[in-house]
């Protein structure tokens, strides 16, 4: 393949990745990648409460994420019981967040726990070269 813009040849590449969960890690330092990560939530609610929590990819220019930082997709999950037959309610989910990644750009999988304490695996992850 060339690319149309500028006649280079345009040769993709297709990964299956294994990522951290809030670290920062690096795809590539020349080309940019289109990824998508699978994060599983697990949250665990009773009537005394709920679980609510996001998974988030974020970009930015250095590893240290105080430059430049951009979400670019977030995955949510929660639960909650108001009134209920059940004494708890356990619920795992996976959620795909995914999106474009320049070169050199840093990456991170953020997890949130907007409420309670949910617990986060990561699932599995793709990421192409362009």
């Amino acid at each position: 393949m060339v690319d149309a813009m500028s006649g280079a040849p345009f040769n993709p590449q297709q990964s299956a990745v294994t990522r951290p969960l809030n670290s920062a890690f690096q795809i590539s330092e020349t080309r940019p990648a289109q990824v998508a990560y699978s994060v599983q939530s697990t949250v665990t609610a009773n009537i005394g409460g709920s679980q609510n929590g996001d998974v988030i990819l974020e970009i930015a220019n250095d590893s240290g994420f105080s430059s430049g930082v951009q979400t670019l997709s977030i995955s949510g999950q929660g639960q909650a019981y108001t009134l209920a037959v059940a004494l708890q309610g356990v619920q795992p989910m996976t959620g795909v967040v995914s999106g474009m990644v320049p070169a050199g750009a840093w990456v991170r999988i953020r997890t949130v726990n907007n409420t309670g304490a949910p617990t986060y695996s990561f699932r599995s992850g793709q990421e192409v070269l362009m």
